[in-house]
């Protein structure tokens, strides 16, 4: 009956190497993700959530998303067709809802409970 798997990390695995994780780690880090992907049964969707980054981010498809502090940091954004959702202003977290039938939706609040997207 599992239909979602929900797996918390410090960053995302896609995310390459930067002056706090060294090019030394990326090799790992993809290797150990990509052994727990294959033990997952197939017909389960799997999202990768990320407490880092001290952005709100979320990738097209919706795998991927980065919730940690919001805004005022000293990451920035871009233009990513991949990542269409970035948010560096904010102060936010965010807000999972799972249906019983399975069915996830995100939302993004701020830190005063307004929706950010």
């Amino acid at each position: 009956g599992v239909k979602n798997l929900f797996i918390l990390s410090h960053k995302p695995y896609q995310t390459g190497p930067n002056q706090h994780h060294p090019a030394v780690e990326a090799p790992k880090v993809v290797a150990m993700f990509a052994a727990l992907e294959k033990s997952i049964p197939t017909g389960i969707k799997t999202y990768y959530i990320a407490g880092h980054n001290h952005v709100m981010s979320q990738s097209v498809d919706k795998k991927f998303t980065t919730t940690g502090a919001g805004g005022r940091s000293h990451y920035t954004c871009g233009v990513s067709s991949a990542f269409p959702f970035c948010d560096n202003v904010h102060f936010g977290f965010l807000k999972v809802s799972i249906t019983a039938t399975g069915q996830v939706t995100f939302q993004f609040l701020d830190y005063n409970g307004k929706v950010v997207k």
